[in-house]
C-alpha cells in the first residue's frame, strides 16, 4: 500500500489533524498503533468501525487501528493514507542513522539558527574527527526548494514558477501588443467620426476616455471567454502538470483582485497608444480626405512587432534545445540495458525465501535472470567515499552499490575482465568487489586490478571488471560505482524477463512471489519507467514549453497579420500606382515583405543572445548535454519566418489583388 508513513508518537503534534474516531491525540502512544485516512477506512472496512481492527503489513507485523482521522489536503507537505507508530526509538537513535526524517516545531521560529549551531557543536564534540553541519528549513519552503534527495514530500522547483510566469507575462504583452496595431490599422475606418466629434467641441481628453474605455469593454468582454476555456483546460493542464488545480482555486478573493488589478492595467495599457494618435488628429486633416495616421509611426509599431518575434523566436529555440536534452536523454546508453528488467522490494523476506523465489522463476524460459541489490541508473548507493590520488591529490568519488549472485547478468553489465559474483564467494574472507573500467583507469595504473585490494571504501578484493555505466542521473556528477557482494540484503530485488515474454513472465513473478508472501501483494515497476521518471520535472518543463510556445507564434501571428493589414492599407495608393504601371502581385508580395523583413531580423538579433545565455545556463545542469549550437537557431528563425511570412503573404496578396480605381477614387 502506498502512502504509508511510519512516524512517533509526537507526529500529532507537530501535524495536527481532526480525529473523526478513536483515541484522539492519544492513538500512537502504543508500539504497533495504527492510523487510516476517512477514504482508506472506507476502503478497507467499508461502513464497518475501523477502531480496534487488524492489519499486517508487509507480511510481517500486525497493527491495531486506533483512529480515523480525515483526509489530508490535495496539497499537503506529507500525502498519506496511513500513520503506524513504528518510527526508530529514540533510544536506538544514532548520528549515522539513515531513512528518516526529523521535524521540529520551534516556539520561536527565529531561533532556528541557535538550534542548528547546538546539533552541529554536539555532533562534532561526540564525533571527534568528523567534519559534519546540520541545517534547518522551513516546512513552507520544502515543496519548492528541497534539494533533499529522496524526500517523502511532494517537490517542484521555484524557478520553473518563475520561468512560467515570466513567460506568460511576455505572452500578455505580446497580446497588448496586438491590440495597438489590431486598434491602429482599424483606426482610419474612424477618422470622420473622430472629425465629427472634435468639430462638436469633443476635446482630447474626452475621445481618449472614450477609446480607454473601449479598450476596458473588451478586456472585460474577454474574461468569462477566458474562464470558459480555463474550464476546458484546467484538467489537461492538471494531468501535464501532475498537480490537482480547480476553478474554485480562481474564486479566491485575492486571486480576484490580482485578476481585476490585471485587467485594468491591461486594458490601460493596450489602448493607452491608439486612444493618443486617434485623439490627435485635427478635424482639417479628417475633412481634407487624409486617412493615415502618418509613416513616421511605422516606427514605433515595428518595434513592438520586432519585440514579439523575438519573444516567438526565443521560445521556439528554447523548445527545439529541450526536446534535444530529453530526447539525448533517453537515446543515450546507461551503460546497461534497462528493457525488460522489473524492480521489485522483497522487505523482511531472507535469503532461503529469495533463493526458493529465485529458483521458481528462472526454471521459466520466460524468466532470463534475477538477483538481489539495487537497480542502477536511480543513483542509489548503499555508501559513498572519496580517495585521494597520492601522485596529484586530485580526489576520486567512489559509491558502493550492494548487489547479490547473479546481479551482473541480470542488469545486463558487460564483464571484460575477470569474473562475476559465485557462489564460492559467499564464504570469502573479504569482500567480493567488481569495479568498472573507470576504476581500473584511475587505479590500476595500467595493469590489471582483478585480485587487488581496494585501497579505501571498507576494503575488500576486486573479482571482476564490468565496462562504465551511468548509475547517477544525467544531471548528477557520476560516481565511480563499486559492486559489493551483499547476499544478506534482499530489500532489493531486480528480475530480467525474457524478450517477447512480457506477460508470461509477470504472471510467473506474481506466482512464485504468491507462495512466498501469501498475505502480501506483489508490488513492481519496470526500471526504464522509474529511470526516466527522474527527469519528469523536465518533461513537463518542454512540454508546458511547446504550449507556450504555439500559443506565442498564434498571438505573434495575428500581430504581423494586423501589422501587414495597416502597412498595406497605408500603401493602397502606391500599389495601385505600382498596379496600374504593370507591377504583378509577386512585385507587390516582395515590395511588401521588405518592410518587415527589417522587423524579422531585428527581433531574431535582440533574442539570440538571450537564448544563447539562458539555454546554455539550463544545460549546465546536466552533467551530460547536448550543445546549443547555431543549427538550433537557425532551426527556430525558419520556423518563426515561416509563421511571419505566412501572415504577411495573406495580407500582401489582398492588396495586390485588389481594384486600384477603389484607391485611387479618393484622389
Amino acid at each position: 500500500m502506498t502512502g504509508v508513513l511510519r512516524v512517533d508518537e509526537y507526529f500529532s503534534d507537530v501535524f495536527p489533524f481532526s480525529y473523526l474516531d478513536g483515541n484522539g491525540p492519544a492513538s500512537l502512544d502504543r508500539p504497533n498503533s495504527m492510523l487510516l485516512t476517512e477514504s482508506t477506512a472506507l476502503l478497507l472496512f467499508g461502513t464497518e468501525d475501523a477502531v480496534g481492527k487488524t492489519i499486517r503489513l508487509d507480511a510481517i507485523t500486525d497493527y491495531t487501528v486506533t483512529a480515523v482521522v480525515e483526509d489530508p489536503p490535495t496539497n499537503t507537505h506529507l500525502p498519506f493514507r496511513v500513520l503506524v507508530r513504528g518510527f526508530v526509538e529514540p533510544s536506538q537513535l544514532s548520528w549515522n542513522s539513515i531513512g528518516s526524517f526529523v521535524y521540529v516545531l520551534l516556539p520561536d521560529p527565529g531561533k532556528a539558527s541557535e538550534l542548528s549551531d547546538y546539533l552541529t557543536d554536539r555532533f562534532e564534540r561526540e564525533n571527534p574527527g568528523a567534519n559534519g553541519s546540520f541545517s534547518l528549513q522551513p516546512v513552507r519552503d520544502i515543496h519548492l526548494s528541497s534539494g533533499v534527495m529522496d524526500d517523502y514530500a511532494q517537490q517542484s522547483d521555484s524557478r520553473y514558477l518563475h520561468i512560467f510566469a515570466s513567460i506568460g507575462l511576455l505572452i500578455l504583452i505580446i497580446a497588448c501588443i496586438n491590440y495597438v496595431n489590431m486598434a491602429t490599422a482599424r483606426a482610419d475606418k474612424r477618422v470622420r467620426e473622430i472629425g465629427v466629434r472634435k468639430v462638436i467641441g469633443a476635446s482630447n481628453v474626452q475621445l481618449k476616455v472614450q477609446f480607454l474605455l473601449e479598450s476596458l469593454l473588451t478586456t472585460l468582454l474577454s474574461v468569462p471567454i477566458a474562464l470558459l476555456l480555463t474550464s476546458i483546460a484546467l484538467p489537461h493542464i492538471s494531468n501535464l502538470l501532475g498537480e490537482s488545480l480547480e476553478m474554485s482555486q480562481l474564486f479566491d478573493p485575492m486571486m480576484w483582485l490580482v485578476v481585476s488589478t490585471l485587467i485594468i492595467l491591461v486594458s490601460q495599457a493596450a489602448g493607452f497608444y491608439p486612444a493618443t494618435l486617434m485623439a490627435r488628429k485635427r478635424p482639417v486633416e479628417v475633412f481634407a480626405g487624409s486617412r493615415s495616421f502618418g509613416h513616421t509611426k511605422i516606427t514605433l509599431r515595428q518595434l513592438l512587432v520586432s519585440i514579439q518575434v523575438s519573444i516567438a523566436f526565443a521560445l521556439i529555440a528554447l523548445t527545439l534545445l529541450i526536446s534535444g536534452q530529453l530526447e539525448f536523454i533517453q537515446t543515450n546508453r546507461l551503460g546497461f540495458d534497462t528493457d525488460a528488467i522489473v524492480t521489485l522490494s522483497p522487505q523482511g523476506w531472507s535469503q532461503e525465501q529469495f533463493a526458493a523465489f529465485q529458483s521458481e522463476i528462472t526454471s521459466y524460459s520466460a524468466i532470463h535472470s534475477a538477483a538481489t541489490g539495487l537497480p542502477l541508473g536511480l543513483g542509489w548507493m548503499y555508501f559513498s567515499w572519496s580517495h585521494t590520488q597520492p601522485e596529484d591529490g586530485s580526489t576520486v568519488e567512489f559509491a558502493s552499490v550492494p548487489a547479490g549472485i547473479g546481479f551482473v547478468e541480470t542488469m545486463g553489465l558487460e564483464l571484460i575482465e575477470g569474473r562475476t559474483f559465485t557462489e564460492i564467494d559467499l564464504n570469502a574472507d573479504t569482500p567480493p568487489l567488481i569495479v568498472t573500467s573507470a576504476y581500473a583507469d584511475v587505479l590500476g595504473n595500467g595493469t590489471s586490478v582483478v585480485g587487488s585490494e581496494m585501497p579505501s571504501g571498507n576494503g575488500g578484493r576486486i573479482v571482476g571488471v564490468v565496462k562504465d555505466f551511468r548509475n547517477d542521473s544525467f544531471k548528477s556528477n557520476n560516481k565511480i560505482t563499486v559492486l559489493r557482494l551483499t547476499p544478506d540484503m534482499t530489500r532489493n530485488a531486480v528480475v530480467r524477463l525474457a524478450g517477447g515474454q512480457l506477460s508470461e513472465g509477470l504472471t510467473i513473478m506474481e506466482s512464485a512471489w504468491t507462495k512466498v508472501s501469501p498475505d502480501r501483494p506483489i508490488n513492481y515497476q519496470f526500471l526504464d519507467d522509474r529511470i526516466q521518471a527522474q527527469y519528469e520535472a523536465e518533461v513537463k518543463f518542454g512540454s508546458i514549453f511547446n504550449v507556450f510556445s504555439g500559443l506565442s507564434i498564434i498571438i505573434a501571428s495575428l500581430g504581423l497579420f494586423g501589422l501587414a493589414a495597416l502597412t498595406a492599407r497605408q500603401r493602397d495608393k502606391e500599389i495601385a500606382i505600382r498596379k496600374s504601371q504593370g507591377a504583378s502581385e509577386m512585385n507587390i508580395l516582395a515590395l511588401l515583405m521588405k518592410d518587415l523583413s527589417v522587423t524579422f531580423i531585428a527581433g531574431i538579433a535582440v533574442s539570440t543572445p538571450l537564448v544563447w545565455i539562458y539555454g546554455n545556463k539550463w544545460l549546465a545542469e546536466f552533467n551530460e548535454h547536448v550543445l546549443l549550437d547555431v543549427s538550433i537557431l537557425l532551426q527556430s528563425a525558419v520556423i518563426c519566418l515561416a509563421f511571419v511570412a505566412l501572415a504577411v503573404v495573406l495580407q500582401s496578396l489582398k492588396a495586390a489583388r485588389a481594384n486600384p480605381v477603389v484607391a485611387l477614387s479618393w484622389e
